[in-house]
């Protein structure tokens, strides 16, 4: 189901953090002047992930100011929450680079479920097919905040939608399969402890991320696995 040159082990988080943003500094698209667009998760990893690539820029000197962030899924928690993935992007990545806040296209979980759509739905189409999608996992294979046996309802096929996780806060926006599927690229990182039948489980297909992975044969799996 996944190519074994797109499977990427790691003996630790952090030298799979360190590839990881090695190789997002090296996608061409970052560095040629050209529209970019990526959206960021949250999880676990994504704290280290953001600060190591904040580093990495301003050591390389990265041209990011024609770059777009999204985010595959935010809880509807205000920005200042410690919950919400905004956050920590917003102290670890976007403040040390002074990136341009009309580029940073938030989930304002703040908002009402309906108010919080209306807000952010028509700003991805905008930007078309994402360069870019980081995707964590969690222990029942989930994704964004797309989890096993959950209901999607998405009648006008917008680029987000609504969800009641089972996960608390359980009141989420999500990207939805559809709107990952298109990206250019995907990247899943997979960190932590107690995992390994969750990552079974999807390369049969059967969560969330199996979804993906059967979808496209070009995911980039980034691994941590601890001998």
């Amino acid at each position: 189901m996944i190519p074994q040159s797109n499977l990427h082990l790691f003996p630790d988080v952090n030298l799979l953090v360190q590839d990881v943003a090695a190789r997002w500094s090296r996608i061409s698209e970052l560095s040629d002047h050209s529209p970019f667009a990526m959206a960021f998760s949250g999880g676990r990893v994504s704290g280290r992930l953001l600060s190591e690539m904040a580093a990495l820029s301003l050591q390389l000197n990265l041209d990011l100011s024609r770059t777009d962030f999204f985010w595959t899924d935010e809880r509807l928690v205000p920005p200042s929450d410690p919950e919400s993935n905004f956050r920590s992007a917003d102290e670890l990545f976007f403040k040390p680079l002074a990136i341009n806040p009309s580029r940073i296209h938030r989930i304002k979980g703040e908002l009402s479920s309906e108010e919080a759509l209306v807000d952010i739905n028509p700003h991805l189409p905008i930007h078309g097919r994402l360069g870019l999608v980081f995707l964590g996992m969690g222990e029942d294979g989930h994704v964004a905040s797309l989890f096993p046996g959950q209901e999607v309802e998405n009648p006008r096929s917008e680029p987000f939608v609504f969800v009641t996780g089972p996960k608390p806060p359980p009141r989420r926006i999500t990207m939805t399969f559809e709107t990952i599927l298109a990206a250019k690229r995907i990247w899943v990182l997979i960190t932590g402890d107690g995992k390994e039948q969750a990552w079974q489980n999807s390369l049969k297909g059967s969560t969330p991320l199996g979804k993906i992975l059967k979808a496209r044969n070009d995911v980039d799996v980034f691994r941590e696995l601890k001998e």
